[in-house]
């Protein structure tokens, strides 16, 4: 027979082994605090700076960063959000997943977030009182006087301890504090624990146990919470309705000597296996915590001083173990008992088991609902009664109902799970603690419980065999240590089942879809919580017989595997063969883990549908709006009309239409209808095709049909105001429609040469400044359209170029608006109310300095807002809620809540109002009977028709005639094509005008036909506009590596050297064959697009990149440009040898049609 199983750990206080024989034993109160519930744990995550590939470290933030840095590192990698006070998370360097779950704490969460290891050593907090450094109860002890001895917080609650007298100064050593002498013969010590604490009585003398107060010890209970007796014989405390705080027996011992040759005890920390022992009644009584000691004990004539009296305390659920002794007499165990505590050595001969509750959740990683690869529940075995190995035997049992102490009967053994043997006898051998392991049937069982949801696992140790026998041999007795206990756990996530399914790119519904493929492709959507592993996607499909419904146990009429889709990823197979159409079939799909888990996850529902690939005729049309059976035309572009649509087939769902193919719009029609409607709004004068095509139910569209048809010429607009003052005198306000309403300005300023030379413009000064109608210009509740130039200054806010006023609001606005991201808009009210929804159409940004032309329309009959910046459609949005506003048209301003509003900063010009949808050509183009809106100004037309003289006249209006000396460097030649042209020697002669024609800072164009006489190695220029040092542009020939070509040129400043050179060059170099032979150059510089561009007889042969300039400011020069050489004084110079004619200048930029029109007209 091996030595006694008693151990007494240092360091605990509490008795773990049995009574001596003939000692009395009662059932009393332990406290025993249990630890904080779940619900309170923080979970910490470790934040860092991102990066590509971090570090290698020990911990990660999250499971796929961990998974990530395990792998790569090689090397265990703890999750950080999976960390708590109980349990840990690790990445494996193989990529799995494993936790780690114990019993007793083993590190603590501190405020600042970060994590420290559990340290019950006591220190002043900042009110003064005692406190653990690291200890996962909120418990704080006095620093004497008459505060609470004790006071336990969870959240707002407390629960306190006070002893009825005022407290000396303690003294503090490590993890307690003893108060002396508080009385005579007495000390009273507290100690902080990893879960709670505990509070000794030592009683010194015999003369102090004779002391009425040590013979009944009554604390004082206090703060918020409740106490009151438990079921096993200890107390339990409440707050707020929750359990708060949980208490075992109290027990008590002397100082009787050590008799074994285990490591001798601190008499009054831990009771020797020597000592006298006895069980402490408690009770709750008024409020007090009454202790009533042993007096065999207390009193005994065999009995050694000093005397503990010992009651332990913990939070709730702080402790996650429990034990169980077959009488259900308490006793203080710290570490885990199992089997016959034998009695012929000093033992109480009960029979104890010892239970273990694991969590199944850490932070905020869990593996319930898991699949659970493998478990193992590992012991550290501290003493057995036997030097040899013994049997202990793992069970599954019923959840802890108690701690420290459960009784017996409610600890139920519900499943075995395995037995083990091992040995760690201290006294005998002596032999090393032992740690052994558990697998058996825990896996199986483990996965059983996690798939239940349960939030934790209990297991009891029990001393039994394999056969479930001998529990009652002694020399199975053993002891284990609860802090070293752990469920260790590789568990997976399942694969969760597919969603987002769609069969050909329709998704599934509950009914059955019609396809129009018989080779549809099949997708899904995956999700993992195991974000890292590569999933692989099975599909699977089935014929349904006619009348039938999918069923899973159906045998598939194919089938396919997708490898590597991750979490959130899709992934899709295409069924290539097998089906028919008019066959009915239905598809699902689940996803498969990697090895070594290989876990299928639940298969999605059926997605259904039957193959039609039979296509619909195509639709066709007629209209009274725009009738093409009597080859006349009708209507006109942006004037709406009715088309009736009809087709054959009974399962179209859908009509798409639209003014090019494939149309693009699409309108739904009810099933088995054979005719609709459209309202639309046709994009040009002439020909107009409405392109239409049929879509099934299955998705098939017919072929496409159309609708030809001849629309009249435009309308012009209902009134336009130049809003600038030209040399022709005419009223800048006055409407250029005939009887089209007036502008009355209000504070308007004038701009001189703002948009053209020679011209004042209307400048607004975003304040006071407007101009309106004294009525109604359009009814806004039908379409109609605004347009206008404007050269916008400091903007921001909203500010409005046009709007039309209702009688609170603005109808619709023409306005920039910084809140769009600072972008010009066509902002539509749906009421005449500052509630009225906004509808926005944002497009392009304004540039500054530079202007830009705006077109705003409403199309009732599309339901749609546009906006044209420069030409380009720029945004559109669906606005369907048209309303008249009855007020004036407003240029410069709108009005909200009935006043003057969003007033606008800069110049506005060449202003108009349409009834109708301003459509593409009407901007860019134009109609025989309307120009384009944007179409340039023809500012400065020298025809030199005059055939002698010194001058040539500005043909045009604008008076800007060109003039030369009376040297015969320039003269008028007879030419047999053209009449009349300017003949320029090539050495000094040249034509100029008195001041600039063209703003060269924006958009221009610059036309002449031109004959060279000699050609040689220098830059020819035919017509040009002086700045200070350098012309602002250069038409001519220009020496390209010393050949010459024709040429566009411009600087990016009026710089004579430094500045960047800008030369768009014909591609085809000019030879003698080209000497005295007319072409037409033409010169363009479209601002909005940022472009030089050169043409040729007609035909645009170079562009290139211009998005600096500057406004040359002096003459425009014919047949010379003014450059100035290093270091050189600035004059005309490059002079023309030759002749030139026709001479063309505009304000804007010429579209490549106009141009060619230009060179076919001669």
């Amino acid at each position: 027979m091996n030595g006694p199983g008693c151990h007494f750990p240092v360091g605990f206080g509490v008795v773990q082994c049995a009574l001596k024989a003939g000692a009395r034993l009662k059932v009393g109160a332990l406290m025993a605090v249990v630890a904080l519930t779940a619900s309170l744990l923080p979970v910490t995550v470790v934040t860092g700076r991102a990066s590509a590939e971090p570090a290698c470290s020990s911990e990660a933030p999250d499971e796929a960063s961990a998974v990530e840095m395990a792998v790569r590192c090689g090397q265990r990698v703890e999750v950080a959000s999976g960390r708590t006070e109980w349990s840990q998370v690790f990445a494996e360097q193989t990529g799995r997943l494993s936790l780690e779950s114990a019993v007793e704490p083993e590190r603590v969460h501190k405020p600042d977030g970060s994590w420290t290891a559990v340290d019950p050593s006591l220190h002043a907090g900042p009110d003064g009182r005692l406190v653990p450094a690291a200890s996962v109860a909120d418990v704080s002890f006095s620093p004497g006087g008459s505060g609470p001895l004790v006071e336990l917080a969870r959240g707002t609650h407390t629960f306190t301890i006070s002893w009825p007298q005022a407290l000396p100064v303690p003294t503090v050593s490590g993890d307690s504090a003893t108060y002396t002498e508080v009385l005579p013969g007495v000390d009273l010590r507290v100690t902080a624990t990893s879960t709670g604490f505990r509070h000794d009585l030592i009683v010194k003398t015999p003369e102090a146990a004779a002391n009425p107060a040590v013979k009944t010890i009554r604390y004082t209970l206090g703060g918020d919470a409740i106490a009151g007796p438990s079921p096993e014989g200890g107390v339990r405390v409440a707050a707020g309705g929750r359990p708060m705080a949980e208490a075992g027996g109290a027990v008590m011992w002397d100082s009787s000597p050590q008799t074994t040759s285990l490591a001798p005890k601190i008499a009054t920390e831990q009771p020797s296996d020597g000592a006298q022992k006895a069980a402490v009644d408690t009770d709750v009584v008024d409020g007090h915590l009454q202790l009533t000691p042993d007096l065999a004990v207390l009193a005994g004539s065999d009995t050694v001083f000093p005397v503990v009296v010992d009651p332990y305390f913990a939070n709730v659920d702080a402790v996650k173990w429990a034990w169980a002794n077959s009488s259900n007499a308490n006793w203080t165990v710290d570490d885990a008992w199992v089997g016959v505590n034998p009695a012929a050595y000093g033992g109480d001969g009960r029979l104890y088991r010892s239970f273990f509750r694991f969590p199944t959740t850490s932070g905020g990683i869990t593996i319930r609902k898991k699949y659970i690869y493998s478990a193992k529940v590992s012991m550290n075995m501290h003493h057995s009664y036997s030097c040899d190995a013994t049997a202990v035997s793992l069970y599954r049992t019923s959840a802890i109902t108690a701690t420290p102490r459960s009784t017996w009967g409610s600890m139920v053994l519900q499943k075995y799970l395995d037995t083990t043997s091992g040995h760690a006898n201290k006294d005998a051998c002596p032999q090393p603690d032992s740690t052994v392991q558990f697998t058996g049937a825990l896996k199986s069982d483990l996965q059983y419980g996690v798939s239940k949801d349960w939030t934790a696992y209990t297991v009891g140790l029990v001393a039994n065999d394999s056969s479930h026998s001998g529990e009652t041999l002694d020399y199975r007795w053993k002891t284990f240590w609860p802090k070293d206990a752990k469920l260790i756990v590789d568990f997976d996530s399942y694969p969760g089942v597919p969603s987002s399914l769609t069969t050909a790119t329709v998704g599934c519904t509950s009914g059955t879809q019609l396809l129009g493929t018989a080779t549809p492709a099949l997708k899904a959507k995956f999700w993992d919580a195991d974000t890292t592993q590569d999933l692989t996607a099975y599909f699977e499909w089935q014929e349904i017989p006619t009348g039938g419904a999918p069923d899973p146990s159906r045998a598939p009429l194919g089938n396919k595997s997708y490898a590597t889709v991750r979490n959130g990823q899709y992934a899709s197979v295409t069924i290539s063969s097998g089906l028919i159409s008019g066959h009915k079939y239905a598809w699902r799909v689940r996803a498969k883990d990697p090895a070594p888990y290989s876990q299928y996850g639940g298969w999605s529902g059926f997605c259904t549908f039957t193959v039609d690939t039979t296509k619909p005729d195509p639709p066709s049309a007629t209209s009274a709006d725009y009738d093409n059976t009597d080859d006349a035309p009708h209507g006109g572009p942006g004037i709406a009309g009715t088309f009736a649509v009809a087709w054959t087939a009974n399962d179209v769902v859908a009509l798409r239409y639209g003014w090019s193919t494939p149309p693009a719009k699409s309108k739904a029609v009810p099933l088995k209808s054979t005719s609709t409607t459209l309202t639309m709004t046709p994009p040009r004068y002439g020909t107009n095709v409405l392109y239409l095509q049929s879509v099934d139910q299955a998705g098939n569209t017919s072929a496409v049909g159309s609708y030809n048809f001849e629309a009249a010429a435009a309308t012009g607009p209902k009134a336009s105001w130049r809003l600038e003052k030209r040399p022709d005198g005419k009223d800048p306000f006055a409407s250029g429609v005939a009887g089209g309403p007036m502008l009355t300005p209000t504070a308007l300023d004038w701009a001189p040469d703002a948009r053209l030379i020679g011209s004042d413009t209307a400048s607004f000064s975003g304040s006071g400044s407007a101009a309106a109608t004294t009525a109604p210009v359009v009814d806004t509740s039908n379409s109609f359209s605004f347009t206008a130039w404007v050269l916008p200054g400091a903007l921001s806010g909203s500010r409005t170029v046009m709007a039309q006023d209702g009688t609170v609001m603005s109808s619709f606005r023409l306005q920039y608006r910084e809140d769009q991201g600072g972008k010009w808009c066509m902002i539509a009210r749906d009421a005449d109310a500052s509630t009225g929804a906004l509808t926005f159409a944002c497009g392009a940004a304004p540039v500054a300095g530079r202007w830009t032309h705006l077109v705003g329309v409403y199309d009732h009959a599309e339901g749609e807002i546009w906006l044209y910046v420069n030409g380009t459609l720029s945004a559109t949005a669906t606005y369907a809620k048209g309303w008249n506003a009855t007020g004036p048209t407003t240029v410069g301003r709108a009005k909200d809540n009935g006043n003057a509003a969003d007033r606008f900063p800069g110049q506005i010009a060449d202003a108009r109002v349409y009834d109708r949808v301003i459509v593409g050509e009407d901007i860019t183009t134009g109609t025989d009977n309307w120009p384009a809106l944007m179409n340039p100004i023809e500012v400065g037309n020298w025809a030199f028709e005059e055939g002698f003289g010194e001058e040539a006249a500005d043909s045009i209006g604008w008076g800007r005639n060109l003039t030369w000396p009376a040297d015969g460097a320039v003269s008028f030649e007879q030419t047999t094509d053209l009449g009349y042209a300017g003949s320029f020697n090539g050495t000094s002669g040249y034509a100029s005008t008195s001041g600039p024609a063209v703003r060269t800072d924006q958009s221009f164009s610059v036309a002449a036909s031109l004959k060279v006489t000699t050609f040689g190695d220098t830059n020819q220029t035919a017509v040009a506009q002086s700045g200070s040092a350098i012309s602002g542009f250069y038409l001519g020939f220009r020496p390209s590596t010393g050949s010459p070509a024709w040429g566009f040129a411009a600087v990016d400043a009026d710089a004579d050297h430094g500045a960047t050179w800008r030369t768009a060059q014909s591609p085809t170099l000019i030879d003698e064959n080209d000497k005295d032979s007319w072409v037409q150059l033409v010169g363009v510089y479209d601002a909005a697009a940022g472009k030089l561009i050169l043409y040729v007889d007609g035909e645009r042969v170079r562009d290139v990149d211009r998005t600096t300039s500057w406004n040359a400011t002096g003459p425009l020069t014919v047949g010379g440009g003014r450059w100035a050489p290093t270091g050189g004084t600035s004059s005309v110079t490059d002079f023309w040898n030759g002749a030139i004619d026709d001479v063309h200048l505009y304000a804007g930029a010429l579209t490549d049609a106009q141009v060619s029109a230009m060179a076919d007209s001669g």
